[in-house]
Order: C-alpha cells, then sequence, then structure tokens
C-alpha cells in the first residue's frame, strides 16, 4: 500500500470510528473512486452501464463502511462491492436508480461521485483502445477482473484474496481469514492468472498479434 493510500485509509477509518460514514464514504470515493469508475467501464463498455454500475457501487460502499470490520485493506473492499455492483448490473437487479434510502440530491456523496464519473469519464474517452484491450474484452468478467487488479493496478495476491474469495468454508462471514487460507487462496490465485494469461496468448496469437 501507497502512503497516499494508508493516509486516505486512516482518514475514512477515524470518520467510521467516530459515525460519521457520509464523511467516510466521502472520502473513499475521492480515494478510489476513479480507479473503480474505470474498473467498471472496462468491464462493461457501454457507458451507461458502468454509470448505473458505479451508482450502484456508491450506495453499496454507504450502506456498507459502517459494518466493514477492516479486516483487509479498504482498497480490496472497495473493489469487491464493484465486483458485486458489477455482477448486480449485468443481471438486471439493481438498474433502477432509486434507492430505499437515498443519498440524497445535492448531497456531498452524490457529488462527489458525479465528479469521480464525469471526470474519469471524460478522461477515458480520450484514450485509444488497444487490440490487447480488445483481446482483453473476450474473456469471463473475473478473469478480466482478475488481470485489471493484478496487472495494471498491481494488487499483492494477500489484497486480491478478499476479493475473489467472498467466504472460506468453515470461516464466518466477515471473520478475518486465516493466515492458511489465505495462502491456499493466494495460490490458487496465482495458477488462475498463468491459465489467464495462456489464455490472453492464444487469442492474441489467433488474431496475429502475437507469433509463435
Amino acid at each position: 500500500m501507497t502512503a497516499a493510500n494508508a493516509e486516505a485509509e486512516a482518514a475514512v477509518r477515524a470518520a467510521c470510528a467516530v459515525g460519521d460514514i457520509d464523511r467516510a464514504t466521502t472520502l473513499a470515493l475521492r480515494a478510489y473512486g476513479g480507479e473503480i469508475y474505470g474498473l467498471l467501464a472496462a468491464l462493461h463498455r457501454a457507458e451507461g452501464e458502468a454509470d448505473d454500475a458505479f451508482a450502484v457501487f456508491s450506495e453499496k460502499l454507504w450502506r456498507t463502511l459502517g459494518r466493514f470490520a477492516w479486516d483487509c485493506s479498504l482498497r480490496s473492499w472497495v473493489y469487491l462491492l464493484a465486483r458485486h455492483a458489477s455482477r448486480d448490473v449485468r443481471r438486471g437487479e439493481r438498474r433502477r436508480r432509486r434507492r430505499e434510502e437515498p443519498l440524497g440530491p445535492g448531497s456531498a456523496i452524490e457529488a462527489v461521485a458525479a465528479a469521480v464519473r464525469t471526470e474519469t469519464a471524460t478522461f477515458l474517452r480520450t484514450e485509444t483502445k488497444t487490440a490487447m484491450q480488445r483481446v482483453r474484452e473476450e474473456l469471463p468478467e473475473d478473469d478480466q477482473l482478475l488481470l485489471v487488479l493484478r496487472i495494471d493496478r498491481g494488487l499483492p495476491w494477500d489484497e486480491l484474496v478478499p476479493i475473489f474469495l467472498e467466504q472460506a468454508e468453515g470461516v464466518e462471514r466477515g471473520s478475518p481469514l486465516p493466515a492458511d487460507v489465505r495462502k491456499r487462496e493466494s495460490a490458487r490465485l496465482r495458477k488462475r492468472m498463468e491459465a489467464v494469461k495462456k489464455r490472453v496468448v492464444a487469442l492474441a496469437t489467433a488474431r496475429g498479434l502475437l507469433h509463435r
């Protein structure tokens, strides 16, 4: 974790400790919102669908920060929430923008989320999609997610484990993962990454992007 990330997470945790969830959510969005929107845009590609997923993510973040146990980094947690939000939107379960307990039009959280979404979307529109990025888009969503988080974002294996392992057998939901579970799942993710890389190479070779 970088010094900037550590400082941001400490500030979020301090806000949570005094029950100021609105402030904690705002700080978390400022710290990681751009990363999350970029990920969702890569997974969904249609900007409207990415916007829906980001709205669902922001709501999930607001609703869960108060009970987040801090047994992993906040960065791991927000990526797990983003994974859930992406799935929800794909399944059509959370396309509506109304909330049972809305954040509120004009609220600080809503404003920050909108600013992050707009700034990141504008930046992404200026980027040229490479042929290799198009190859990635042919992979299953979780494989794309693994590539983005490990290769593009550089998350260490132990931070990836909570994102991809939502509940381990014999471990109560919400409890910290034992060291042996983290070690086993890290090894499993490493193997999966090797398989994903081989798949990318095969697809790229088939499209003439790589030569044997």
